[in-house]
């Protein structure tokens, strides 16, 4: 704390003085304190001071102490620079104050405060600001502004708007119409500048001199030409742009007037226009006052062309079987003379000789001498002109005719009947189409039933298969002709399964047994060895709704397949198999649920098991002839009655084409279609028998 008066003397010589002194006073002056309080939001310094005292800076509160009755004078100066710039504002507690001086006398303790507070800041001067506005573009239109502090403006052409309609910081919005009529309509194409885009309004901050840009353009309507018909021709516009040909769309100005015109090429004539407000084989006048589209229509002139050919799709077959050849021919009937068409078969490559059937028919067969892959060539002429179509055979090894229900090896199919009412069973030897030879085989209580025929133990013999449907044991009668020689029981099985079907799944030359779960969708297979079962496994399952329709072998490589139905899509799908393993999946078509899969076999004699379908509610029957998993040729050979419903299928006239069964579900009468492919080659009548027989 700073004293007013501070002198210095030796200790001895001020008691020294202050005794001699002490008659003559009778005290010495008294310290008084001055308490200097800083206020305001700025900042300064107070420079103190008194008589015969040194000056003192003071820069926040304090204390001084000073004579008393000594006089004290205050002087106060702002400190700070930019922001905190300051400035005195004020002295409170004084005797006396002058500008920023403040005198205090000290006859007693004081306190005085001195405020300072922060400069007020000066706005900057803002210069006045011009907004320029252009126009671009090959439209018209007008821009109006209006916004803070802006008084509202129109402008037409492009210019500077005066600052005494833009002061800052006024804000601008601008607004674009498009303006014309007829040929001159516009539209807005959008803002440039002023931070501004799109086609929206446009908001510029008129914190700085600002220019944008609004673009015009004219209405543009769309001109479509397209060309029609059998004929060839262009078309071409005024005003320019279109060239049809290769340039087929232009744009137009609106309510621009198009005039099209149409020449043909050689050989074919403009036949007329349509669209556009356009007819007639003259020029077409359009008014663009909206999009348009104009057809051009050209007839080619009647002239000679080859027939078109289709000799068919590929076709797989196991030798010595043939191939049925179902090519297709169409012509435009020129030339008038001779105006007919003729068609020939001929081999284009292979390690073998090739016989047809009839080389002239579109339908035929062929042979081949030894296994490879063949080209066939179907050609057909006119007499003018001539077009061939190619399809490919593959004619796989040489292998033996193995019937499924061939009793006594004599290569023709045989019935097997059963008596409904005491389960006696009776077969029928077939030869040519007739019955030869029929037998009791014998008979079993009605809690088993027949599940098929195949040859389980290789010897050239169908035998029969057995299921007891209460305990699920499967058992074989094993056949010489009409005799039934032994029977054997291979095991049982849940009656969850059923025996969907009897085909050689592993190439071995003995029939396997098909099961199908009806619960849980699971295929299993046992292949046999006679009556004992070799090996068994499960080669996988599908969805419930997928049920096995029977087996056969689609792709010709002496293994059965399994075809598939869906009950609820109709849709057909094949297993391809080799042995217990499912190789790959197929997906050949659909049918309506109306018609059912009856039976699969080879009825074109080409080594690929075919689909026979019966429709459930008007009697019609189609075919599909399988190569692999998909369809060469479907047919529609004929249909019968409701009562008849077809019961088996085989080769009963040894042909090498599978037939048709059916029974008279009414009468007990028998009927064959002999089939050639997918058409009936002849239908035979063998004697009947009463209602209570039923073929197996």
């Amino acid at each position: 704390m700073r004293k007013a008066h501070m002198k210095v003397f030796p200790l001895g010589a001020m008691v020294f003085v202050l005794v001699l002194l002490g008659g003559f006073f009778p005290s010495m002056a008294q310290a008084v304190g001055l308490t200097i309080n800083f206020g305001g939001s700025g900042t300064g310094r107070v420079e103190a001071n008194s008589p015969g005292t040194d000056t003192l800076n003071i820069f926040s509160s304090n204390t001084l102490d000073y004579d008393q009755n000594s006089s004290v004078t205050l002087t106060a100066t702002p400190t700070g620079i930019g922001a905190s710039q300051s400035i005195f504002s004020s002295w409170a507690g004084c005797e006396k104050t002058s500008g920023n001086q403040c005198t205090v006398v000290m006859d007693a303790v004081k306190a005085v405060t001195v405020t300072f507070n922060l400069a007020p800041v000066t706005p900057p001067v803002t210069p006045p600001v011009n907004l320029t506005v252009n126009f671009a573009g090959t439209g018209t239109g007008q821009v109006t502004g209006s916004g803070t502090g802006t008084a509202t403006f129109n402008v037409f052409r492009s210019g500077t708007i005066p600052y005494d309609l833009v002061q800052p910081p006024s804000s601008v919005t601008l607004t674009a119409t498009p303006t014309g009529l007829g040929a001159s309509l516009s539209t807005f194409a959008g803002w440039s500048g002023g931070g501004c885009t799109g086609t929206g309004t446009c908001s510029v901050s008129m914190s700085a001199a600002r220019a944008v840009t609004a673009t015009f353009t004219l209405v543009q309507r769309t001109l479509t030409v397209t060309k029609a018909g059998t004929g060839s021709g262009t078309v071409t516009s005024a005003p320019g742009g279109i060239a049809c040909g290769s340039d087929c769309t232009e744009a137009y100005a609106n309510g621009t007037t198009v005039t099209l015109t149409a020449v043909a090429s050689t050989g074919s004539t403009f036949g007329g226009w349509s669209g556009g407000g356009c007819t007639g084989t003259g020029t077409c006048t359009v008014s663009m006052t909206a999009a348009q589209a104009v057809t051009a229509t050209f007839t080619q002139n009647a002239q000679n062309q080859p027939p078109s050919v289709i000799a068919g799709p590929s076709i797989t077959i196991a030798l010595p079987n043939t191939a049925t050849l179902t090519g297709t021919v169409t012509d435009d009937g020129l030339p008038a003379t001779p105006g007919t068409v003729s068609s020939t078969w001929s081999k284009v490559s292979g390690p073998g000789t090739v016989i047809f059937g009839n080389a002239s028919a579109l339908s035929t067969t062929a042979s081949f001498s030894q296994a490879g892959t063949y080209v066939l060539r179907l050609s057909a002429t006119d007499g003018e002109l001539l077009r061939g179509s190619d399809l490919t055979i593959t004619a796989n090894n040489q292998v033996a005719r193995k019937l499924s229900n061939d009793l006594n090896a004599d290569g023709t199919a045989d019935l097997l009947w059963r008596n409904s009412l005491n389960g006696l069973v009776v077969g029928w030897l077939m030869n040519n189409a007739a019955v030869t030879t029929t037998g009791v085989l014998g008979g079993v209580p009605s809690n088993w039933k027949i599940m098929g025929m195949g040859d389980v133990n290789a010897d050239g013999q169908a035998d029969v298969i057995w299921r007891n449907t209460t305990t699920g044991v499967v058992a074989v009668w094993f056949m010489n002709g009409l005799t039934h020689t032994s029977t054997g029981f291979p095991g049982s099985a849940s009656l969850n399964y059923v025996i969907k079907g009897i085909g050689d799944v592993d190439g071995n030359g003995t029939a396997d047994l098909i099961w199908h779960n009806s619960v849980n969708g699971a295929l299993a297979i046992w292949l046999m060895n006679g009556s004992t079962i070799a090996q068994s496994g499960f080669p996988g399952s599908a969805p419930v709704q997928w049920e096995v329709a029977g087996v056969g072998d689609v792709n010709a490589d002496e293994k059965a397949d399994v075809i598939w139905r869906n009950t609820t899509t109709g849709a057909v799908a094949v297993w391809l198999m080799n042995g217990l393993t499912h190789t790959s999946t197929g997906f050949p078509g659909s049918a309506p649920l109306s018609y059912v899969i009856k039976e699969i076999g080879d009825v074109d004699a080409n080594g690929t098991a075919d689909i026979v379908w019966h429709n459930k509610l008007n009697g019609s029957v189609a075919i599909w002839i399988m190569n692999g998993t998909k369809v060469a040729f479907a047919g529609f050979p004929g249909g019968v009655p409701l009562e008849r419903q077809i019961t088996g299928m085989g080769d009963v006239n040894a042909d090498g084409q599978d037939d048709v069964i059916w029974q008279n579900r009414a009468t007990g009468a028998v009927a064959l279609w002999l089939m050639n492919g997918k058409d009936i080659m002849d239908t035979k009548f063998t004697r009947g028998t009463s209602t209570d027989w039923e073929i197996q």
